[in-house]
């Protein structure tokens, strides 16, 4: 009776059971030809970014061009490159602390002539 379930069940599992998704295929024949690389300045846009962000507004700027780029070179051929994400974020941070530049010159402008009207400067 156990002789009978075991072949029964190993009938089951030859027919039924999934492949291993880790397995590898003996038709591949080694590595994919052309596999994604990063994208030569996804890094550095990135690092420009944050810099832009946190230290010195020009940076910013220089991700924002760059990354406009850049992103225009991946979506060309977007099987090519795997960093797509690093450079949009790079893109976006250098968007964000261009804008935030802008805003604080404006501010200092509008304090500048504020002060200027009140007669502060006439002593």
């Amino acid at each position: 009776m156990a002789n009978a379930k075991r072949q029964t069940t190993l009938w089951y599992v030859t027919i039924f059971r999934m492949s291993n998704p880790y397995d590898q295929n003996p038709y591949a024949g080694g590595q994919p030809y052309g596999m994604a690389q990063p994208h030569p300045q996804g890094t550095m846009i990135l690092i420009f970014g944050i810099l832009g962000f946190v230290i010195c507004p020009i940076f910013g700027v220089v991700a924002w061009v760059m990354g406009a780029k850049s992103l225009k070179e991946i979506d060309a051929n977007p099987a090519a490159y795997n960093n797509r994400q690093n450079v949009n974020i790079g893109r976006i941070l250098g968007i964000i602390s261009t804008i935030l530049w802008i805003l604080m010159i404006l501010f200092w402008i509008v304090v500048v002539v504020i002060i200027g009207a009140s007669g502060a400067f006439n002593s």
